[in-house]
């Protein structure tokens, strides 16, 4: 027999018809514009992408569009997987970069006389108080500059005035005064010390008043990178906005042309690209869209919660491959080795060690052919030598495979892993110990290791790829990291931004400890300023770990890493590790003030994890360490020390608190968001307390001060909170008129969380008006956003009050559907008090529909719930409800009780609406025992509350029904 060149087939997808058949019949209900999101799950090398990639062959066929992105390991890029599938996008998904440029620059002579001032084109101006302020505190400090014996004191000077902050540095014959906002770049520090260098350099006497202008305007345009601010951000919020974006792009490609979007390997995927996947699932249900994403189910907490979330809001079907049985791997077997003559003990060896995993059957078969035990006789395959060990597991198989490279191509793949699972040939390439690298990546084509794909280079399988990196010794991956860290820097001279992410990956893992720290450092805030804390928290760890490893930036720069640290990881709910790292900056800081602000991080930390009295002692603590300095500080541990109180109803012991915050931003000559919030707080506590004409008055002044800074978000509360006091105070054109204004500014800034509020506060005052129509109108709109975000709190509420509009036009199916779902939906919240809400609505509704028992059952449960609360609004409503089940089982004396236990609950709680309703309804319990006398003075009662709340729903029903008692 001659021995003949060998080639194995190309396997065949096998087993996998069923689920062939369910991608493409998803994918035919997309191109007729019913879109889903699908997932195929599985082991390592179960067959995920083999199955994937038939299905895409298919769909080509089908003149669909295919975007594809995949999710790396070991990687941090925010949403990575679809800035991947998204490439041909003009503009990025979102701003990593943040720049700010100095407010003002001042030149002041030695005298404290102006001489020069410039701001950056386009920068709003300074307002003539805050800027004549601003320069009499540069004219001070420059005065006290200058000791009693005439001397000058040199260097950089800062100073704050109100929510600015003032750099002053020395030149010869004057100062320099650079003035900003908010985040603070190093480099402005910087930027000031050269330009005042260059004019000490070149100044022999006083520069004359254009030459100075002309220095401190080119020192107005420069632009310096910043941080974002964290404070009042809403993570969920911005996160939405650029999902949003996401959603417009896909959605717009659909309209010329179906669209597939396949993202693969979702374990490794970053949360911020999770939480797009989970907002597209949710919205693509009515496009000509499919999602198919494929994972490892064991290999990511993240991932298991994105998708027990999606199957509970049933957006997205899960496809398990399982393996294959022994019938399959003999089919698979043949596929590869076709016109083979192998006895049955390789069929029954293979299938039994291999366990029906396909990856490994297929690698098995290719070790086999490469150590010479299968060959090919007479165009038959045969086993030559079965002489053969199948090992264990699958990643053993691969290292058997990878033990069988040459030394040059074993190190070029070494270097790879070290890359990742895809990277650019160049990259690669830069292993200088190799003399033909190009030789010995075809060699690793060759042996199945590699592939190039578009372009770029990858590993055929993540095994090989995990493998590789998890045999190299310490010291080689060091020098392999340190080497692709440097090829990265070279290969982007002028532009390492683009690549600070690979920068601070590679360094982070050599011995280039300053690098690490410094590229770290850097990436920490490029995530941050893409709503990315996770990847954030990754890197400054990162950086502290280089930190530590050397004498690098110590003392100070540490803390400031940790603070920072801490407010990324509060940003996304790690309140414990958190509160740790701020508790590392206190006891290792000097200055109160800093001492006290960690403190004050603490206890908003413990009031987010609801632990309010733990919360209330960090800030008692906080203010202590500043012995009553009247600092911004001190105001802002005031105020968080208010809101603690106020979530706790103690609205009396709240309101001094906020009230001496204001006096104290107000001396601090603040107008910043803190004064603004301030005064809304203090509105709110008004409003609370029924004193409408007070919260008013700090509502208007918090929308000034808003307005004045341009804060939209502040704007928008403030008049949403004036909206919600005009319905209290029964003036509905005025409610509704706010809310307008607050939706408007919603709507410009893409706001979807507070456009959904706001539909449904104006849906609230529509039905208040009796204009149902409308209020359902806007209840839908609200409803819809709602199901868009993902919001099953705001959800339940819109079922509820939809149900109660339904309920109101006695379409009582409809009612009872929404008022099911709604409470369905709050079980699984489980919040009590919006349980018992739902409940005495359904109560109302069995009375309506005549099922007094169900209506008994309900109304009893809810008013144990309510008094399990100790909420006494909810306590009266159980009662109201359950007295009127006592009347209709015809049980007087115990709806009386019933009845005037509510009224009295509602007079103390100060609730006029339901205090009239219950009136009404204790009404025709005096009607039904035949005292028409007390059902007309009840009535009356009613009737008067009704008007005086311009409710012209209830007016209408009161009037119905003391006409009807007049004609009995």
């Amino acid at each position: 027999m001659s021995m003949e060149e060998l080639a194995l087939q190309q396997p065949e997808l096998i087993g996998r018809e069923n689920e062939l058949n369910k991608l493409k019949h998803s994918l035919d209900n997309a191109i007729d514009g019913s879109g889903s999101a699908l997932l195929l799950s599985g082991e390592a090398g179960i067959g995920k992408t083999w199955l994937a990639e038939e299905f895409r062959r298919q769909a080509v066929d089908k003149d669909v569009k295919i975007l594809s992105g995949a999710a790396l390991d070991d990687q941090t890029y925010p949403f990575l997987i679809f800035s991947k599938a998204l490439t041909e996008m003009e503009r990025p998904l979102f701003e990593e970069q943040v720049y700010k440029h100095f407010t003002k620059i001042f030149a002041v002579d030695l005298s404290g006389n102006l001489i020069a001032e410039a701001s950056p084109e386009g920068e709003e101006e300074l307002g003539a108080e805050t800027l004549a302020g601003m320069l009499s505190a540069v004219q001070d400090f420059v005065r006290d500059s200058f000791d009693s014996g005439g001397e000058q004191h040199t260097g950089l000077g800062r100073i704050e005035y109100g929510d600015m902050k003032v750099l002053i540095e020395h030149a010869k014959h004057l100062f320099l005064a650079a003035i900003f906002k908010g985040a603070e770049s190093g480099d402005m520090r910087e930027v000031l010390k050269k330009a005042v260098k260059e004019m000490k350099e070149s100044q022999v006497e006083p520069l004359g008043a254009s030459v100075v202008q002309d220095k401190i305007s080119a020192l107005a345009d420069i632009r310096f990178l910043v941080r974002r601010e964290l404070a009042g951000v809403q993570l969920d919020k911005e996160r939405v906005r650029i999902a949003d974006e996401v959603l417009g792009i896909i959605v717009e490609m659909a309209k010329s042309k179906p669209l597939l979007l396949m993202l693969e390997d979702l374990h490794w995927a970053d949360e911020s690209s999770l939480f797009v996947l989970s907002y597209l699932a949710r919205n693509v249900r009515e496009e000509n869209i499919l999602i198919l994403g494929t994972l490892r189910p064991e290999d990511s907490s993240a991932l298991k919660d994105t998708i027990d979330k999606m199957q509970a809001e049933d957006t997205v079907t899960q496809i398990n491959l399982e393996r294959l049985g022994g019938e399959k791997v003999v089919t698979l077997i043949n596929s590869i080795c076709p016109k083979n003559a192998f006895p049955s003990t390789l069929f029954e060896s293979i299938s039994a060690k291999c366990e029906g995993n396909p990856f490994f059957v297929t690698e098995m078969l290719r070790h086999m052919t490469e150590a010479g035990n299968i060959a090919r006789q007479d165009g038959e395959f045969v086993l030559v030598d079965d002489d053969y060990v199948i090992p264990g597991t699958i990643e053993e198989m691969a290292h058997q495979r990878l033990q069988m490279l040459e030394p040059d191509s074993m190190a070029l793949a070494e270097y790879a892993s070290c890359i990742g699972r895809e990277f650019d040939r160049e990259v690669m390439f830069s292993l200088q110990s190799l003399r033909n690298a190009p030789s010995a990546f075809d060699k690793l084509l060759s042996a199945g290791i590699l592939a190039v794909q578009n372009g770029s280079a990858e590993f055929t399988h993540s095994i090989f790829k995990d493998v590789t990196y998890g045999s190299i010794g310490e010291r080689w991956k060091v020098a392999y990291h340190k080497s692709i860290g440097g090829y990265y820097e070279s290969a982007n001279k002028g532009r390492l931004d683009d690549v600070l992410y690979e920068l601070a990956r590679h360094f982070s893992r050599s011995n280039e400890h300053q690098k690490a720290f410094d590229y770290c450092l850097g990436a920490a805030g490029k995530a941050e300023n893409a709503f990315a804390p996770e990847q954030a928290a990754v890197f400054y760890n990162a950086a502290l770990c280089a930190q530590s490893k050397s004498k690098i930036r110590t003392g100070q720069n540490r803390n400031e890493i940790l603070e920072r640290l801490g407010d990324v990881q509060r940003l996304y709910g790690d309140y414990e590790n958190a509160i740790d790292n701020y508790r590392k900056v206190k006891e290792a800081i000097e200055d109160n003030e800093i001492k006290a602000r960690m403190l004050r991080n603490i206890g908003s930390a413990y009031e987010n994890k609801g632990e309010m009295d733990r919360s209330l002692e960090h800030y008692e603590m906080a203010k202590n360490t500043l012995a009553e300095n009247m600092t911004m500080e001190f105001g802002r541990i005031l105020v968080g020390e208010g809101y603690v109180h106020w979530r706790k109803g103690e609205y009396d012991t709240a309101l001094p608190l906020f009230l001496r915050a204001m006096n104290i931003f107000e001396d601090q000559k603040d107008e910043r968001k803190d004064m603004g919030d301030a005064l809304r707080a203090i509105g709110n506590v008004h409003l609370h307390k029924g004193e409408h004409d007070d919260a008013l008055i700090f509502y208007t002044k918090s929308l000034a001060v808003m307005r004045k800074i341009g804060d939209n978000e502040g704007i928008s509360a403030a008049l949403n909170n004036m909206g919600l006091m005009y319905r209290e105070m029964n003036e509905l054109d005025k409610a509704l008129e706010h809310y307008g204004q607050s939706l408007e500014i919603d709507e410009k800034i893409g706001d979807k969380h507070g456009l959904a509020g706001m539909h449904n506060n104006i849906g609230l005052v529509y039905f208040d008006k009796g204009q149902l129509d409308k209020a359902l109108e806007h209840y839908k709109q609200s409803l819809n956003l709602l199901k868009n975000i993902g919001n099953i709190w705001g959800i339940a509420v819109l079922l509820n009050n939809s149900g109660m509009i339904y309920h109101a036009r006695e379409e009582l199916d409809k009612a009872l559907e929404y008022y099911g779902q709604s409470l369905e939906k709050r079980k699984k919240i489980g919040e009590k008090r919006a349980i018992v809400s739902t409940m005495n609505n359904l109560a109302r509704l069995h009375l309506d529909l005549g099922d007094l028992q169900k209506a008994l059952d309900v109304s009893k449960k809810a008013l144990e719930i309510s008094i399990e609360t100790g909420a006494k609004n909810y306590e009266a409503m159980s009662r109201l409800v359950t007295g009127m089940v006592f009347r209709e089982r015809r049980e007087f004396e115990k709806a009386e009780e019933e009845f005037d236990n509510a009224i009295e609950m509602f007079k103390e709680e100060k609730n006029r609406f339901e205090l009239a309703k219950t009136f009404y309804e204790y009404a025709f319990l005096f009607r039904a025992k035949n005292e028409p006398g007390k059902a007309k003075g009840h009535l009356e009662n009613a009737l008067s509350i009704f008007s005086e709340m311009g409710m012209k729903l209830w007016e209408e029903k009161c009037r119905k029904s003391l006409e009807g008692l007049a004609d009995e």
